[in-house]
């Protein structure tokens, strides 16, 4: 089975940053945000509000570049985490933890072939990862390492 997803969004607010510990005291950092995503559904123009993790270095990179509104190019994996609540309620929390995150440049959209502003919303949000679009190199995260030794 294939788990893989590629967003294309905007963030909502600015993100939130959040520093843990493992049992054996290994330190690691996580920024949690929100993007929207426009459905493509011509019936539905509604955006779709999609919760983003990243993590070490990922997060690091989200916490120098990322503000409310940035455009960003999202590769990572969906990730359904469930939890008791305080009053013993069984909840469950749905999110993409980024394995890459590229920066979307919009004034590099408007100086290319696209007519409008409804040209540039529709290419900011088709699942592809063009280059030409992209102000910085994707940051890949470490998240798989982190993984592993959180669940042993």
């Amino acid at each position: 089975m294939i788990n893989r997803v590629f967003l294309v969004g905007n963030l909502i607010k600015d993100p939130e940053f959040f520093t843990f510990k493992t049992k054996d005291g290994k330190q690691f950092n996580k920024a949690r945000f929100v993007i929207a995503v426009n459905k493509n559904n011509k019936s539905d123009s509604a955006p779709m509000f999609v919760n983003i993790e990243a993590y070490d270095a990922s997060a690091d990179y989200v916490k120098r570049n990322l503000q409310k509104g940035t455009g960003v190019v999202i590769d990572g994996v969906l990730d359904i985490s469930t939890y008791k609540d305080k009053n013993g309620q069984t909840r469950s929390f749905t999110a993409v933890r980024s394995k890459e995150i590229a920066l979307i440049s919009r004034a590099k959209l408007r100086s290319s072939n696209y007519e409008s502003k409804e040209d540039i919303n529709n290419v900011e949000n088709e699942n592809v990862l063009d280059s030409e679009f992209l102000e910085e190199e994707p940051i890949e995260d470490s998240f798989g390492n982190l993984e592993k030794e959180l669940l042993s």
